[in-house]
């Protein structure tokens, strides 16, 4: 739950236009379609709150997804957001989809100093 919090503050500090840019954020790992929340759906890139809630209802009253495609059936979702989101996701087994920010400006040198 820490990694889906930190990914989200992350995520939304992102979007807020931080200090962050895209090279500095880090994703790895995969969600479960089939079992993600709200709030983990969420943190997929190009996905809406409206979009992770419209899934979640969209699979408590179909059943889990035997394929990624499954979501085009949902009202929103294009082939071109599920292929950028598609490699995110797999249907089976525990979640392991992170996100993590980089600040560059508190790497430091290791010759001591920071750059």
């Amino acid at each position: 739950m820490r990694n889906v919090l930190a990914g989200a503050v992350c995520f939304i500090l992102v979007l807020a236009g931080a200090a962050f840019s895209a090279e500095d954020v880090h994703v790895q790992g995969k969600l479960n379609l089939n079992t993600a929340s709200v709030d983990a759906l969420e943190m997929l890139p190009g996905i809406s709150r409206e979009h992770a809630e419209t899934i979640v209802v969209f699979r408590n009253a179909n059943g889990p997804s035997s394929k990624v495609t499954d979501l085009i059936q949902i009202k929103g979702m294009s082939f071109g957001l599920i292929n950028q989101i598609r490699p995110y996701l797999k249907l089976e087994g525990s979640s392991t989809y992170t996100v993590q920010c980089f600040d560059p400006s508190l790497w430091t040198d290791p010759r001591g100093g920071v750059e």
